[in-house]
């Protein structure tokens, strides 16, 4: 009945309703006969502005007989008699054995019905279907056959689009609805395919309704970038996230053709722009989102705290469930940016703000979207804890997460909640490894291989391939992780791993040239070198060598904590492999595992550094390959760095050295030489009589013996300070 909380009246029509700007259904005076007051109170408190919606009359019934009548009014009819069979009249007498109003609710029967209206013209019914198969209203959920109904009405209300304010935004809802539904089954060129052509009609506009085109226009613009982010298209993701905000902050001017009751109405309810700064702080958020995939951390943060700056001021307007939820997000990504520039402490104190926003969501009732959100924040603390140092916390923090993550599965399992438990599996195994529980460990490992193989299969989506190759690495390096445990099999199935590792990552890259992109493929091959020393040195040293060459740039400019480490292993791998350069490479490794140190202070990088030392000092016989193996080891780098804009000089030092180094040997000859001319400037205008003060010193001869080596100096010391600043 209309009273029962949780049901669809309550849920979805009445808000929907209400934040579309619909105008009261009916005209009320008294509530229904035989309702008490509390049960008035009640009804009060679930709908807002109930008193305008009641009706004279004996119970629900004549609710239910107000409403009918109502409904056909606002239709266009002037009379309450509609044929039997007739479309419109079907429509709403399935409404009522869909929701209860006045009858027993009968989904079936309902369903039934609808069909019939959509048969016999009424087009709205096919919405009214998609919406009931793709959540399951009273049937089971058919995302298919919701699909289907939603293409019925889209092709049925597309050629009335910009005549109906109604039909604008139902034609909307459909796209949408269908888009998300193929989003949500990785089917992610179709939904490409469906916000393109919504797009294309929306921005085609020239005259709508109100304000329709500005706010639904960066709606799908950042629809389009969210599947080109998840497709792996950051700089196409970044063009349409662009021009969202752009549109956001200068809409586009349309002919306003919606009537003056419709306009003074639109007008009032939103006085405060609510929905307007919302969408320009999501439109913030998505720009920091896609500028931390693509390493501009201090673009990222810059938007970032934009949208958290604008949430906030929502927030403290307006209690809203999607606000805090988007909030959450807001602080999680700020976090993550503090992380990635090495402030743990930033970090931790960010994401447990997030979480603290999420708690007041889970108290009542579970709230799945925000405890999907809880889950990942608790991975995303894990990590930053872990990377300060603190492992057991980090572990504590993980296993929460896995705990949350299973639960899910367990409530709805979707392919949301499976990637979700896919990482937390792979983070655990981390975990469990670096406490030295090894058994318990590889479970883990090979949990997150077997859910990660399932979402990969007949998915187009590049994060689940990614999520896949990820896991299939982390087996493979654990596999050889300890020489004294490791066996041959272990070692064949470490490259095996690392073969489908190659082949998955290699097809996502192919073309890319975004950072994110280049970082993965850098990734793969220092697993690959580091697994194959063990079976094909020659093969572990080219593959050294191509990962070399990618994080070499990648570390420029100034480079970050995680760059730097991953730049020096490439370093330690080669020196381990090569003995011809292996001081060079240990040295190079050591600068920089040395300043990630100083920056972020870790037992295990402590450890890793000390074991570099001692690894110094031994004799280059000792390394994996023999002394004179490597000579071809700068061809293979001039190869591989052909795509490059300048080769990489493996025998120097680290980057990030070498500019320091350049920098001071380049200033302090160039400072002595202008040191050198001002005093011949001061000696040629009478200032200082420096040459006098040499004769009564040193004699004639004496004197003209010092200025010709000063002159001399100063000239290598030109040339000096030349080629070190262009190195």
């Amino acid at each position: 009945m209309l009273l029962a909380e949780g049901n669809f009246v309550w849920r979805e029509e009445y808000p929907r309703a209400h934040d579309q700007l619909k105008k009261p259904i009916l005209s009320v005076i008294t509530a229904p006969e035989g309702m008490s007051d509390e049960e008035m109170q009640t009804l009060r408190a679930m709908y807002d502005r109930i008193d305008e919606s009641l009706t004279d009359g004996p119970g629900q019934d004549a609710l239910a007989d107000g409403l009918h009548r109502s409904l056909i009014d606002k239709a266009g009819k002037k009379d309450l008699l509609t044929p039997d069979d007739g479309g419109e009249h079907l429509y709403y007498i399935a409404l009522a054995y869909k929701n209860s109003v006045g009858v027993e609710m009968d989904p079936k029967k309902a369903v039934s019905l609808l069909e019939k209206s959509g048969e016999n013209g009424y087009r709205h019914a096919y919405l009214t279907l998609g919406n009931v198969f793709e959540f399951g209203e009273g049937v089971p959920r058919d995302e298919d056959r919701a699909i289907s109904y939603y293409d019925r009405f889209i092709g049925l209300q597309k050629p009335e689009f910009g005549t109906s304010r109604q039909g604008d935004m139902d034609l909307v809802l459909a796209y949408d609805a269908k888009g998300m539904i193929l989003i949500g089954r990785s089917r992610l060129q179709e939904a490409l395919d469906v916000y393109m052509e919504l797009h294309t009609l929306l921005d085609a506009m020239t005259s709508c309704f109100g304000s329709f085109k500005q706010i639904n226009l960066p709606i799908s613009l950042e629809r389009l970038g969210r599947i080109r982010y998840a497709l792996g298209d950051y700089d196409a993701a970044r063009k349409y996230f662009e021009k969202a905000l752009q549109v956001r902050l200068d809409p586009p001017k349309t002919e306003n053709i919606a009537t003056e009751e419709e306009r003074t109405r639109e007008e009032a309810e939103n006085k405060n722009r609510w929905e307007a700064k919302m969408g320009l702080a999501v439109s913030y958020y998505d720009m920091g989102e896609i500028l931390l995939a693509g390493k501009d951390l201090t673009g990222a943060a810059k938007y970032l705290l934009k949208s958290r700056e604008l949430f906030s001021e929502l927030d403290a307007e307006k209690e809203d469930h999607d606000l805090k939820i988007c909030l959450s997000k807001s602080y999680t990504r700020i976090a993550e940016v503090y992380e990635a520039e090495g402030k743990h402490k930033q970090a931790k104190e960010i994401c447990e703000k997030a979480l603290a926003i999420l708690e007041p969501l889970l108290k009542n009732q579970y709230d799945f979207e925000a405890g999907t959100l809880r889950a990942a924040n608790h991975i995303v603390l894990s990590d930053i804890t872990r990377n300060s140092g603190q492992i057991k916390q980090a572990h504590r923090l993980i296993c929460e997460a896995l705990d949350e993550a299973e639960a899910l599965i367990g409530k709805a399992p979707s392919r949301k909640t499976r990637t979700l438990l896919a990482t937390a599996y792979e983070r655990r195994g981390t975990l469990e490894e670096q406490l030295g529980n090894i058994e318990p460990a590889k479970q883990y490992y090979k949990m997150n291989i077997d859910i990660s193989k399932e979402l990969v299969e007949g998915s187009e989506d590049p994060e689940e391939k990614r999520g896949f190759a990820i896991a299939c690495e982390k087996l493979a390096l654990f596999l050889v992780r300890e020489p004294m445990r490791m066996s041959t099999d272990d070692v064949s199935s470490a490259c095996g791993l690392l073969e489908k590792d190659l082949e998955i990552t290699e097809s996502l890259t192919k073309g890319k040239t975004d950072y994110q992109h280049r970082r993965d493929m850098a990734v793969c091959y220092d697993a690959l070198c580091e697994v194959y020393q063990y079976q094909n040195k020659e093969k572990a040293l080219e593959y050294g060598v191509k990962g070399l060459v990618i994080a070499y740039h990648l570390a420029e400019d100034p480079g970050t904590p995680q760059e730097l480490f991953d730049l020096a292993n490439f370093y330690y791998s080669i020196g381990k492999l090569c003995g011809d350069i292996k001081n060079v490479c240990f040295q190079n490794a050591h600068v920089l595992w040395s300043k990630v140190y100083q920056a972020s202070p870790s037992e295990d990088l402590g450890k890793k550094i000390q074991l570099l030392e001692e690894m110094m000092k031994r004799p280059a016989t000792e390394c994996a390959i023999e002394p004179g193996y490597c000579s071809g080891i700068k061809e293979l780098t001039d190869k591989w760095s052909e795509e490059t804009s300048k080769d990489v000089d493996y025998a120097d030092i680290s980057p990030i050295e070498r500019k320091a180094s350049a920098g001071g040997m380049g200033c302090l000859p160039l400072l002595l030489a202008v040191a050198v001319l001002v005093c011949l400037i001061l000696q040629l205008f009478g200032v200082v009589d420096f040459a006098g003060k040499l004769k009564s010193v040193l004699g004639d001869s004496g004197a003209k013996v010092v200025v010709g080596v000063v002159w001399v100096v100063s000239l290598i010391m030109l040339v000096c300070s030349a080629k070190f600043r262009k190195r």
